[in-house]
């Protein structure tokens, strides 16, 4: 049978016959310049190839100060490659240097690539130093949470020795702001040489949703942000307003970001735009999601009509007690194993298509697409159903000939003589031949989780393993009933009772999962 050629592909893939991913990597990432005049700027090409099957998507360069750096191609095809040009000026360094630049792309194993910048700045031969060097604030120590900082203004600052721009917002900015205000403000330095906090910085950037290649230097109460030679009048100004109009934040709480827009010599700051709120706050719904899911998918009409007959041959092939809680057992254990394998496969498969904008934009848009028609069936289904209580008026059903094929399943599986093997038997075989229907929930589910999961793999995982926990839930419920008296007859009228709410939840739930889809 077709289904079953298709679940065997699926498994295959599951368990790690193609491993579809991007693959960043750099022959020679640490670039060593020796030591050079401090009057000269050092230049150095990084030729960045990708060793995976799908396209290598880089999102942002991130560099530390005083390095710029751009790409040629932010697109990196299986196989090809492109140069990462870099310039570092060493005006005014001196010393041992060392810079890190960061690579931010879709690779899942390496999300931020490092290259190395290594050398030593020497005076020049005609510098005549008439002053001598800044010296470096101490970074301020972190503050312990007690009850007498509950509402300050937090400033975070983010610093590298030998930088001149942090260098003038430690003698200049930052006085003045213990000056004016004390210890209102509380300001916390992170010194982004070490990688833990330039990781931090990065993290706090895609919350603000910042895409600018300019790297920021201050961030208030993790809202608004600065970068080099900000206004010093804006800047204290803005710090002013939070306290007049009771917006100093507890430094317990991280405060919701707002879009950022470049300025000349800072970064302002702006109101949180309508389109931005949505998706922040609908972002956090994917679990929720992924949960009703799972259980809309277990009380599907179609598993629930399947879950009855398979009840009903049980009842006439007199199994009870011990031998029934044996087959309920080992059906919903293959169910899970089943559905999880062809989830887990699919996801693959997505995923190897996710590498490609174009096409991920095409199945995002064909699935909201399908849902929004299948919300018009399902709605159609539960009126007509309604109105006649005929099940042949059902559209999204499993067809005759399917039915048939998972009868004959389950029948083969109840003839052999262990009844556990005949569960896993009877669990796998339904389980993958009925997903032709549940999977109207299941693949579009995985669109959102894929959609919402990137660069973390892992969480990927644990909202399938969330999805199938929860779908075989209304399984186990069943034959726990069954098993503590449950008659069949009461089981098939609460099925025929429930189907016109269930095709309007299922009904709304797809509505509500392109939206998401489309929100996120």
């Amino acid at each position: 049978m077709k289904i079953f050629n298709i679940a065997i592909l699926l498994l295959t893939l599951a368990s790690g016959g193609v491993e579809a991913a991007s693959r960043i990597h750099c022959e020679n990432p640490v670039y060593q310049f020796g030591s050079c005049d401090n009057a000269e700027i050092v230049e150095h090409r990084f030729l960045l190839k990708n060793l995976g099957t799908v396209p290598l998507e880089i999102e942002k360069v991130r560099a530390c100060c005083g390095v710029s750096a751009s790409l040629e191609d932010t697109t990196i095809l299986p196989g090809s490659n492109t140069v990462l040009h870099m310039s570092f000026s060493l005006q005014g360094r001196k010393g041992p240097q060392l810079k890190t630049i960061y690579v931010i792309s879709n690779d899942p194993k390496t999300p931020f690539y490092k290259l190395r910048l290594i050398g030593r700045a020497v005076p020049s031969r005609h510098q005549i130093e008439t002053n001598t060097p800044p010296v470096l604030m101490e970074p301020p120590t972190e503050p312990k949470a007690s009850a007498d900082i509950q509402h300050k203004v937090l400033i975070e600052y983010f610093y590298e020795p030998g930088c001149h721009d942090c260098e003038q917002i430690e003698s200049e900015l930052l006085p003045k702001i213990k000056e004016q205000f004390g210890e209102a403000c509380v300001i916390r330095a992170h010194d982004i040489g070490i990688e833990t906090n330039f990781l931090y910085l990065l993290q706090l950037e895609d919350a603000l949703e910042y895409k600018a290649p300019e790297r920021i230097y201050l961030i208030v109460n993790k809202q608004f942000l600065f970068g080099p030679n900000p206004s010093h009048k804006e800047f204290l100004s803005l710090i002013s307003d939070l306290f007049n109009v009771g917006q100093a934040s507890s430094l317990s709480t991280v405060a919701r970001s707002s879009p950022v827009h470049e300025q000349a010599g800072s970064l302002s700051y702006f109101g949180e735009t309508d389109v931005s709120l949505i998706r922040y706050r609908f972002s956090g719904f994917t679990l929720s999601a992924v949960i009703v899911a799972g259980l809309l998918d277990g009380v599907n009409p179609c598993a629930i009509s399947t879950l009855v007959f398979f009840i009903s041959l049980l009842a006439v092939s007199k199994v009870r007690n011990r031998q029934l809680l044996l087959v309920g057992v080992s059906f919903c254990l293959a169910s899970f194993l089943t559905y999880f394998a062809l989830g887990f496969g699919l996801l693959r498969i997505l995923h190897l298509f996710a590498g490609f904008k174009l096409i991920r934009k095409m199945i995002e848009w064909g699935m909201m697409l399908i849902l929004l028609i299948l919300a018009v069936f399902s709605f159609r289904d539960a009126l007509r159903f309604r109105k006649t209580q005929d099940g042949h008026d059902v559209t999204l059903q499993l067809s005759k000939n399917m039915k048939e094929r998972i009868h004959r399943v389950m029948r083969r599986g109840l003839k052999t003589e262990h009844l556990v093997f005949g569960g896993l038997f009877i669990g796998a075989g339904v389980t993958a031949l009925e997903s032709v229907c549940t999977g109207q929930v299941y693949v579009p589910t995985l669109v959102l989780i894929l959609k919402n999961s990137a660069f973390s793999e892992s969480r990927a995982w644990l909202y399938l393993l969330t999805y199938n926990l929860m779908f075989i839930l209304p399984l186990i419920l069943v034959f726990s009933l069954v098993y503590s008296g449950l008659r069949t007859e009461t089981l098939l009228a609460w099925s025929r009772k429930n189907v016109v709410i269930s095709k309007i939840l299922l009904s709304l739930f797809f509505i509500s999962l392109a939206l998401l889809i489309c929100l996120i």
